[in-house]
């Protein structure tokens, strides 16, 4: 599966990793445009093969600096953005869904249709006055349910048909080594009845990250592949 990482020189990478062997490329580097800054928190990959990044572009001016929160795509070839659409909030978890929308979460939770080019905006956590449900890092989906992994170390079930929207708290992670975080969550698909969750923990202090299995009746982590660098976000075609 593809997951992206920070790099020493403030750039992003594209990079693949293979299972089980823990083989790892470089697909890309992601580009900024000029004059400009790139943040990339999360990716997301359809059933073709294409990528898309969730995170932030900051400009500098003249006349004056700005930034823009956004969901895009990236050339796996050349490294070149396209922004499609922005974002009210920072999103640092993005999944694709069969039906063409792109999920993304952060202290919101949004749906871009690639179809029709149109944002919905769900509901903002912003002022909510607590942090419970703010994402910590990754949208998945496992047997038909969509999950997010939130602030406090818990993976829950989005209930997308709810008014507002509601999460149902399904597991309560480990308690994690110091300075690491569940930044990515990934469901790979082993054959037509069984499949995996992955859980990218990353430290920005060390500059390590692990791709873990994770049992989901108990949370419990289990290290299988050492990734390059400081991994954001993570992301496999079959993951819908």
């Amino acid at each position: 599966f593809y997951y992206s990482t920070f790099n020493r020189d403030g750039t992003y990478s594209l990079r693949h990793i293979s299972l089980p062997s823990c083989k790892d490329s470089l697909i890309t580097n992601f580009k900024a445009p000029p004059k400009s800054l790139l943040y990339v928190t999360d990716i997301a990959v359809d059933d073709k093969d294409n990528v898309y990044w969730c995170g932030s572009i900051f400009m500098y001016g003249p006349p004056v600096d700005t930034s823009i929160r956004c969901i895009g795509s990236v050339d796996k070839t050349t490294g070149e953005i396209k922004v499609l659409t922005e974002l009210p909030n920072l999103s640092n978890s993005l999944v694709w869904s069969p039906d063409s929308i792109l999920y993304s979460a952060g202290r919101g939770f949004e749906a871009y249709d690639l179809k029709t080019d149109s944002l919905r905006v769900f509901i903002d956590w912003s002022n909510s006055g607590s942090n419970r449900n703010i994402a910590a890092g990754d949208l998945t989906f496992k047997d038909g349910d969509l999950l997010i992994t939130l602030f406090d170390n818990e993976i829950a079930r989005v209930v997308l048909d709810s008014t507002p929207i509601q999460y149902d708290y399904l597991v309560k992670g480990p308690n994690l080594e110091q300075d690491y975080s569940m930044v990515g969550a990934v469901t790979h698909v082993i054959d037509c009845d069984s499949n995996q969750i992955y859980v990218i923990t990353s430290s920005v202090q060390t500059r390590t990250s692990f791709l873990n299995i994770m049992d989901f009746a108990t949370g419990v982590l289990t290290p299988v592949c050492t990734l390059s660098g400081i991994a954001t976000g993570a992301a496999t075609p079959t993951e819908s």
